[in-house]
């Protein structure tokens, strides 16, 4: 039996991963529309390659929220509108060339954070060189709803926990150079608002939402790697939970 759930979900993840047309004009859940009508991964909307025939999964990925976060253990509180098609939390410590990853996927045993690291990658969170996770078929999702998390800035990571839970720590590796944090969905079929609450310069907003998809296209002959993968894996082993219980 755990050999075919194991083939079962090597199979579900490779079909996930290919763009289909939806004959009905409408897409399945987690999926992103195309501006033509095509139907791809919504994890692959704003990840810097163009997935969409048209281009239109990477238009605008700038309407990210996102805010300056220095070193020196710099402190920001996040108030996070999550629904269950975003299936995780994606805060990306970025520089001038690359960002860590620190995605926030649910709670397991004793309602400890459980999460997936990764380093070195692109500015849009994905084809990262590294990654590592926490988080177990058991787990539970976040419920939707309010989520409110305190992100810090430390000398060599990113630390995150709920608020008022800060002994229950998430941490990624970042670069000396990072400084701006942005929000994301992992799953982007619909906008998740973020507000951030006591951010430690003026330059930002208090409230900021994204309200579209957005990035500047870049072109690239490879595709997403790293985290990607083993989120798309981990949706179809949620698939399949039922199986190992």
């Amino acid at each position: 039996m755990s050999l075919l759930v194991v083939l079962t979900a090597l199979v579900c993840a490779a079909a996930a991963q290919q763009q289909v047309e939806s004959a009905a004009g409408e897409c399945k859940f987690r999926q992103f529309r195309c501006g033509d009508g095509q139907c791809i991964t919504a994890l692959h909307r704003c990840d810097g390659f163009k997935d969409c025939r048209d281009g239109s999964d990477e238009v605008s990925c700038d309407a990210l929220p996102e805010v300056h976060l220095p070193a020196d253990n710099a402190t920001v509180g996040a108030r996070v509108r999550y629904a269950e098609e975003h299936l995780a939390i994606e805060l990306h410590l970025c520089g001038r060339q690359y960002c860590s990853e620190l995605s926030l996927r649910g709670t397991g045993r004793y309602g400890k954070l459980r999460y997936l690291t990764a380093t070195r990658c692109n500015l849009f969170g994905r084809g990262c060189g590294n990654s590592s996770s926490n988080f177990n078929l058991s787990d539970d999702e976040f419920p939707p709803g309010e989520i409110e998390l305190e992100l810090q800035h430390r000398s060599s990571e990113l630390a995150v926990w709920r608020k008022g839970q800060p002994l229950d720590v998430a941490v990624v590796p970042v670069a000396s150079d990072y400084r701006t944090l942005r929000v994301r969905p992992s799953y982007w079929t619909d906008d998740m608002p973020v507000e951030f609450i006591g951010a430690p310069t003026t330059e930002q907003p208090s409230t900021t939402q994204a309200t579209s998809p957005g990035s500047t296209v870049r072109p690239s002959s490879s595709t997403p790697a790293g985290t990607a993968c083993t989120l798309l894996l981990w949706s179809c082993l949620l698939m399949l939970r039922p199986l190992l219980i």
